[in-house]
């Protein structure tokens, strides 16, 4: 399981796979065995087998918060909304599960999906009390709180992810493109400048950084 576990670390899922066939026999009955399996399958793209394999972590181990957050997650591939959400909710349910963070943001997800922006904004405040520097919640706050005009909310919440994530430049870019929105031209730029030296020159972002530095006043 270490070599299975190693392969798809590395992102070879199909040699993972194979290792793992090979113990399937062995391991019929341990937890941990069909979460590793469930994640390898789930990274092939095979959710029906990784969805069969979450269960099994779960049957076998009712307080797997990962295997229940990971099965929430292949409910929503096969639109079960109702089904996710109750694996979801399972998982944050378990007080051992050190990373409730994941569960919170799937929860945010799964209800911007379908059209439930306050709920959705509930369910992330939840996962930043987890975790504040959580990015992928810091993030999805943002765009929510700057579709509803809410500019100076999504800056406060950006800002605190950057005391927490200096270097990060999605949160940089985040922040910059929210100054421009509130006409606050020079915030922006020195954050422009931030992400062109911090950024790799070949990226997205520091394209967008360059292109914005050329347009805005000095």
């Amino acid at each position: 399981m270490d070599l299975a576990s190693s392969y798809l670390a590395n992102d070879q899922p199909r040699r993972a796979l194979r290792q793992l066939k090979a113990l399937q026999d062995r391991a019929v009955k341990n937890p941990d065995y069909h979460y590793l399996h469930g994640l390898t399958s789930a990274r092939l793209e095979r959710n029906s087998e990784a969805k069969k394999h979450f269960q099994e972590a779960v049957n076998l181990r009712p307080d797997f918060g990962q295997a229940w957050n990971n099965l929430g997650k292949v409910y929503i591939s096969f639109d079960c909304e109702e089904k996710a959400r109750q694996a979801f909710v399972q998982a944050l349910h378990i007080p051992t599960y050190l990373t409730p963070e994941y569960p919170a943001y799937n929860l945010a997800r799964l209800n911007v999906e379908c059209g439930r922006p306050e709920q959705a904004e509930e369910w992330l405040r939840q996962s930043l009390q987890a975790n504040p520097g959580f990015v992928p919640t810091i993030l999805l706050l943002s765009k929510l709180l700057t579709a509803d005009e809410r500019l100076h909310e999504a800056v406060d919440v950006v800002r605190r992810g950057l005391n927490i994530h200096p270097d990060n430049v999605a949160l940089m870019q985040d922040l910059a493109q929210n100054f421009l929105r509130l006409g606050q031209h020079e915030q922006a730029r020195q954050w422009f400048e931030r992400i062109a030296r911090k950024a790799d020159p070949r990226s997205k972002a520091a394209q967008m950084a360059e292109d914005y530095l050329e347009l805005l006043p000095g």
